[in-house]
């Protein structure tokens, strides 16, 4: 059985213990009003999100991922830099751990050049797509009912 709680904004003390093994990220392009999303099998569309490697710290995870999901190089700076609006403590059987969902900002892109850049397997992004944030719930209708994947 899996349950879940949800926190904002900062990892409390007593969670910092347990390992992070997912990080999702909603890529919010402002010029466009936009955020990113990303299909493994053509039909079902969802925010990225990745496991971590054990030799990386979150900030890399997002940059890897991001990378090999979308094409987009970013580098994470005093100004740009992933703002962690919320996480949650994951419990399956006895194995507890951390999701963390970040909020990036990025003032403009070129849309052409969001396109997959993983090697192609089974469970690799098929396609990358910008979806305007008012039309977010049409395409993910599970965020119409809870903000907790958004």
């Amino acid at each position: 059985m899996t349950k879940s709680i949800r926190y904002n904004w900062y990892i409390k003390e007593q969670h910092k213990i347990f390992p992070i093994k997912q990080v999702y990220a909603r890529i919010y392009i402002k010029s466009k009003k936009s955020i990113i999303i990303v299909s493994k099998d053509w039909n079902n569309r969802q925010i990225p999100w990745w496991k971590p490697e054990n030799w990386e710290n979150t900030f890399e995870t997002l940059q890897r991922e991001i990378f090999e999901e979308t094409s987009l190089k970013l580098n994470f700076n005093s100004k740009d830099i992933p703002i962690l609006f919320w996480y949650y403590q994951i419990q399956e059987n006895l194995e507890k751990y951390l999701q963390l969902r970040y909020f990036i900002e990025i003032e403009d892109i070129d849309e052409n050049i969001l396109k997959p850049n993983e090697k192609l397997d089974i469970d690799c992004i098929k396609y990358v797509k910008l979806i305007n944030i008012d039309e977010i719930s049409m395409i993910i209708p599970r965020l119409s009912n809870s903000e907790a994947d958004l």
